[in-house]
């Protein structure tokens, strides 16, 4: 009986060490830790034309919902920035009732996220540089982009990560590897100056040193449309890309894109403004990455390994 016991015992041992790596990122490592999460899409109604305020109420809480989750960062395992990927406001300007336009969301939504106790880093969404008007008898408010250019400028003058611009990089360290952060603005696909002077930067950006791995985010995640086609055929020329953050579809996924000759994963967290349990624990370790499932900060989702993935200067 005491053998038996003895050997259950060691068994359990075994178990616990083969899944300890991935439910606690090997302890004592060097490791970093931030959130993830998208389309916040805040809102004030104040003096927005009525019937256009009553087309947008379903975001009427995203504010206080945002306040909130702020609130309790440092409570989220000592997390040491979040990430924004895009829609922070639901619209950059609305229509007053006299159909004049009431541009001051950027302001209001940087009186909450000036509140936060850890750094943020903000990604631009079609709905942080579109102005919405009232389209009589239609479902949904009319987006126009004439002012993308203007909320722009706005957007770097009021948020210090964008000092330098809407599309701009950062770095954080661990251990060894330094982790490239490269945040693309696709708020605006359209703009095709914009978009080629992004892309040459971009690709500049991929062949910088120190060498290691480059996280990709922005808003629209990477499809079949024509600058997510622009997009791969400049990150195939790179062996860096470890994975890319989005958002914009509004829904959870973990999935597999083909760039080139290598798979990379595409990670997009359900929209915050729809329930505040949606944004992703993710956590940078030396040697690779662990991604949580959305709302459940102890549940691994995937972990990527630099040496499997086959990422170069890693």
């Amino acid at each position: 009986m005491r053998s038996f016991l003895r050997n259950a015992a060691l068994a359990a041992v075994l178990v616990l060490l083969m899944y300890l790596p991935s439910l606690a990122g090997w302890p004592g490592k060097p490791s970093i830790e931030f959130i993830h999460l998208t389309d916040t899409h805040v809102i004030d109604m104040t003096g927005i034309n009525p019937p256009l305020a009553a087309n947008r109420k379903v975001y009427a809480g995203s504010s206080g919902s945002l306040m909130h989750f702020l609130s309790s960062f440092n409570r989220k395992r000592q997390t040491a920035f979040g990430l924004l990927t895009g829609d922070v406001v639901d619209g950059y300007c609305y229509e007053d009732a006299s159909g004049a336009p009431l541009c001051r969301q950027i302001e209001y939504v940087k009186s909450i996220l000036d509140r936060s106790p850890i750094p943020l880093f903000l990604v631009l969404g079609n709905h942080d540089v579109q102005r919405y008007k009232h389209a009589e008898g239609a479902p949904k408010p009319s987006g126009e982009l004439s002012a993308a250019a203007a909320a722009r400028r706005e957007w770097s003058r009021n948020f210090s990560c964008f000092r330098d611009g809407t599309y701009y990089s950062f770095r954080r360290q661990v251990g060894k590897t330094s982790y490239l952060f490269v945040v693309l603005d696709n708020s605006a696909p359209g703009d095709q100056v914009f978009v080629r002077e992004q892309l040459e930067w971009l690709r500049g950006q991929l062949a910088v040193d120190p060498p290691g791995p480059v996280v990709l985010t922005m808003h629209v995640p990477i499809m079949e449309d024509r600058f997510s086609q622009s997009l791969k055929t400049i990150l195939s020329e790179s062996q860096r890309l470890l994975v890319v953050f989005a958002g914009h579809r509004h829904t959870d996924a973990i999935e597999e894109l083909h760039i080139g000759d290598r798979r990379i994963t595409q990670v997009r967290t359900a929209i915050f403004a729809g329930s505040d349990k949606s944004w992703r624990r993710i956590r940078l370790l030396e040697n690779g990455m662990e991604i949580f499932d959305t709302g459940r900060a102890d549940r691994l989702a995937k972990r990527i390994d630099f040496k499997k993935q086959g990422a170069a200067g890693m």
